[in-house]
């Protein structure tokens, strides 16, 4: 859960980055329809874990 606006986003990739080393995120795509944007990622852990993402987020 992020907080609100452009400044959270950016916040929270700027402490994955300084908390997990190594960890990396592939975006693959992203969607815009009105007010509301999904990103499609694909993100790296450290440990080699893997999985796809979706992540939401409104703009007001």
């Amino acid at each position: 859960m992020l907080g609100e606006g452009k400044q959270a986003f950016i916040d929270d990739f700027e402490a994955m980055a300084r908390d997990y080393l190594g960890k990396s995120i592939e975006f693959v795509r992203a969607i815009a329809e009105r007010n509301l944007v999904a990103l499609h990622t694909h993100p790296m852990w450290p440990g080699d874990d893997q999985y796809g993402t979706m992540d939401f987020f409104p703009f007001r």
